[in-house]
């Protein structure tokens, strides 16, 4: 907004006219607008899902080649280990400190027991090339992040 008037540079024309629905309205208007993008964002979790599991196994494929696993058998890992990583957000969410601290120490125990009953091999090279799918593994869910807030905004 510019001296109370939108507009919208650098754009395609489709995601202005968008935003300029959300924004240009009154002011409890894009108060409410704005209050519900954490929720529509929130809905679309699930999408996200599908973008960032198979990514992740694609990331454990790469740093396992040497392996001569196939890409579902690294997809069975990936959602072995979702399935984990939420009940332990699960065990979290209550917030009572003895299980809060079980959980989170659990959680790198059970990857790397896993990657060394799928992977084998020493744990220096597990740990490294678990380090590096971490790391690829935290910008597709930024990346993924991204894509659903303006998926929220512009929807």
């Amino acid at each position: 907004l510019k001296d109370g008037q939108f507009f919208c540079t650098g754009l395609p024309a489709w995601m202005c006219q968008r935003l300029q629905r959300r924004i240009d309205t009154d002011e409890q208007g894009l108060r409410q607008q704005m209050g519900q993008v954490g929720e529509r964002m929130l809905a679309q979790l699930g999408s996200g899902m599908f973008v960032v599991l198979p990514a992740f196994a694609l990331w454990l494929k790469l740093a396992w080649v040497d392996r001569r696993l196939r890409y579902t058998e690294h997809l069975v890992l990936a959602l072995h280990l979702h399935a984990f990583w939420f009940l332990v957000l699960l065990l979290v969410l209550p917030d009572w400190k003895p299980l809060t601290t079980v959980a989170t120490l659990a959680l790198p125990v059970h990857t790397m027991l896993a990657f060394r009953r799928v992977y084998g091999g020493r744990f220096i090279g597990r740990l490294l090339r678990a380090s590096v799918v971490a790391l690829l593994y935290l910008v597709t869910l930024a990346l993924v992040t991204v894509g659903l807030a303006l998926w929220a905004l512009l929807a």
